[in-house]
């Protein structure tokens, strides 16, 4: 709808997607004009999608991955970091896969970044490193020992879909030796169960088949003598 100068130093921009507030030529305010809520739960409502044509992010000037993967140190060591993916996700290692995550962190990467003026004093601020290829070469030596711990789980030397095939292998031969313990446990508990009832069973036909005691037939007293 255009720009609305107010006054010298405050200026309004009542656009069609967002309004925005200028204040000595910096934006202070910048939020959607219109926004959809959903009247049962009072969260904004999408109403339609936004097509992108590249990744963003909130991050320097560029607004875009160059702050994690814009020069040639961050993207050897994200490279080499996923070079092990595969296998990090086909172990069962939870201290390895915990690891795994802490090296996923983007800081990393932050940390690596080459550039200049405004980003560069950013980038700065918040490394704990002196420069950016002290970042890469402390990232580097670590991701270094990981992989020597991912190697001797998984050698190198097998291909992924040869150590994903004996894997899956491996893991369907122990469900199949599990399924088989709970079978024969099952049929473990029927036996017992049987041979109680069999064991019961005799007892009452022992029980019934025993001749029950004669009868004492009741003696004859003795006459008396006559006198």
């Amino acid at each position: 709808m255009g720009l609305f100068s107010l006054t010298k130093e405050i200026a309004i921009d009542l656009g069609t997607a967002n309004t925005i507030i200028l204040h000595n030529d910096k934006i202070v305010i910048d939020e959607p004009s219109i926004v959809a809520i959903d009247k049962t739960t009072q969260k904004l409502k999408a109403v339609g999608e936004l097509s992108v044509m590249h990744p963003i992010s909130w991050a320097d000037e560029a607004r875009d991955t160059s702050a994690w993967l814009g020069n040639k140190l961050q993207q050897e060591a994200f490279d080499k970091l996923y070079s092990v993916a595969e296998r990090v996700r086909l172990c069962d290692d939870r201290r390895l896969k915990q690891d795994w995550n802490y090296l996923q962190a983007s800081d990393h990467f932050f940390y690596m970044a080459t550039k200049h003026f405004a980003d560069g004093a950013v980038h700065s601020h918040f490394s704990p490193y002196d420069t950016p290829f002290q970042a890469f070469t402390n990232y580097m030596n670590v991701l270094a020992d990981f992989i020597v711990r991912v190697e001797e789980q998984y050698p190198l030397t097998i291909d992924n879909e040869e150590l994903n095939s004996l894997l899956t292998t491996i893991r369907n031969q122990e469900r199949e030796i599990e399924q088989l313990n709970k079978e024969v446990s099952s049929m473990r508990q029927n036996l017992e169960h049987y041979n109680e009832e069999h064991l019961l069973r005799q007892k009452q036909t022992e029980t019934a088949e025993k001749p029950a005691p004669a009868k004492k037939k009741p003696g004859r007293k003795p006459a008396a003598k006559k006198a």
